[in-house]
């Protein structure tokens, strides 16, 4: 689903090539300082009807 045939080197060549992608990252200093949150859905109907999950990222 989130791999191609080449996928490494297609991705290794755009990013040479972007601007922002070169940019430095601010890497936080403490934990739960930086955290994202987001939700994967569309995902299929399981028995227990579940279709969705919660994605926490701390940086």
């Amino acid at each position: 689903m989130y791999w191609w045939s080449g996928m490494k080197g297609k991705i290794s060549e755009f990013v040479v090539k972007c601007i922002v992608c070169q940019q430095l990252v601010m890497i936080p200093e403490w934990k739960w300082e930086q955290v994202m949150m987001d939700f994967v859905s569309g995902l299929p109907i399981l028995s227990r009807k579940k279709y969705s999950i919660l994605v926490i990222v701390d940086r």
